[in-house]
């Protein structure tokens, strides 16, 4: 019986295939054959250079070209929430974001900040859609285990930009395993001066939901 034929993988057809993926896992786990060929011949390395190791193991560059696949800050949140916490967390949203415009159709189109219940001047912060009222709020809550003290939610046209700029405030509290960690900041008195400001509110106290 005649042995099944197999691809003869030769390194122009190695380096043709790995130009396809951004991180090193996704090239191995479904181009096995060629990842297999690479090692052996002993250019894996140096073919795979420009890859990431991890899907978060985000830079700048990396960043950069996901955020071009989108129209919309709207779009870039849903689509790839890693690469947008990154380009938060480093101060660089405005430029990757600058080919966007901000999307009116209704989602994302409020700001939420509430007061994490016996935290010392924690706050979290995010957007949601102002028609789903407190249930992003909720489910944030129950995800993290962090009982909400109270919350300001407002609808804005800009609602991502103003999340954006309340993000740049305080410190990120940690980076914990599950959706909305990074949001979580610790914001001094000069910083919440600040946070009112943004949300054109003249005190956080006065304006808490429970």
């Amino acid at each position: 019986m005649m042995p099944a034929y197999r691809t003869k993988w030769t390194r122009d057809a190695v380096e043709q295939v790995a130009q396809n993926y951004l991180y090193k896992w996704e090239f191995v786990h479904e181009n096995g054959g060629a990842a297999k060929a690479a090692k052996e011949e002993g250019y894996f390395d140096d073919l795979t250079a420009h890859m990431l190791v991890k899907q978060n193991a985000w830079t700048y560059e990396s960043v950069k070209a996901e955020a071009l696949k989108y129209t919309t800050r709207e779009d870039f949140q849903r689509g790839s929430s890693g690469a947008i916490k990154w380009a938060r967390r480093n101060g660089v949203m405005e430029d990757v974001c600058a080919h966007m415009k901000y999307n009116r159709r209704g989602d994302f189109d409020a700001v939420y900040l509430w007061k994490v219940k016996d935290e010392n001047d924690v706050y979290k912060v995010g957007v949601t859609s102002y028609r789903l009222k407190d249930k992003r709020i909720n489910w944030v809550s129950n995800a993290s285990g962090y009982e909400v003290e109270g919350y300001i939610l407002k609808q804005f046209d800009n609602a991502c930009e103003i999340e954006t700029q309340l993000l740049s405030l305080g410190n990120a509290l940690h980076d914990a395993d599950f959706n909305g960690a990074t949001e979580f900041r610790r914001f001094t008195a000069d910083d919440l001066v600040k946070c009112c400001e943004l949300l054109s509110v003249d005190s956080l106290e006065s304006d808490w939901r429970h």
